[in-house]
């Protein structure tokens, strides 16, 4: 396949095994997809691939995903098995209007960006076996009838009653985000009844 940087035609890319950034921005520039690991971060000529639907950067050792912002076409990400502290930098959400499929297990994210609830389209979400403790409340923005898959599996949460329901299977995502949109309505309620004591 040969392709410049930037190729409208570039919609799917696998990376991985041992690659450099710079050797994964020359296969890149090269119209290849690079079939070795990624050490540590993105290469910043992933960016220049607008068009990109569908990115699969597993069985990694990355760390840093900045250059994901650009990417607002994106379908389906996969970061699994990477070292990934957090998503925050690298997903720009409100402009991620496209993305359905967000799988980031097995890495060493310990929180959620609270714009995650701006993920219109996500479908399926799996962030198990990561140090997540607690859910951003504006997750209850998901809908229930678009997100059908959820997974938080082996994450150290705090809040027992997301426990709870977490335990009860993969599957009980409206109760999930019904209580959050709870906990949401009640933490506003807190902030205005202290501002108003001020």
């Amino acid at each position: 396949k040969s392709t410049a940087v930037g190729d409208a035609r570039v919609t799917k890319m696998k990376l991985g095994m041992q690659l450099t950034a710079a050797e994964v921005a020359a296969e890149i520039r090269n119209g290849g997809a690079p079939s070795r690991d990624l050490s540590e971060t993105l290469p910043a000529e992933l960016g220049t691939l607008t068009n990109l639907e569908v990115l699969d950067a597993c069985r990694n050792k990355l760390s840093d995903v900045k250059a994901l912002s650009p990417l607002h076409n994106l379908v389906t990400l996969k970061l699994d098995q990477n070292d990934i502290a957090s998503l925050s930098e690298g997903m720009q959400c409100k402009k991620l209007t496209r993305l359905a499929t967000l799988s980031a297990s097995y890495n060493k994210i310990g929180a959620l960006d609270e714009k995650m609830g701006r993920l219109a389209a996500l479908t399926s979400l799996n962030l198990s076996n990561n140090g997540i403790k607690e859910l951003p409340v504006e997750l209850s923005d998901l809908s229930e009838k678009v997100l059908v898959h959820l997974n938080l599996d082996e994450n150290p949460l705090k809040d027992s009653k997301v426990k709870k329901i977490l335990e009860k299977g993969r599957a009980p995502i409206k109760e999930l985000l019904q209580h959050l949109e709870k906990e949401k309505q009640s933490g506003q309620i807190g902030r205005a009844s202290c501002r108003e004591r001020v």
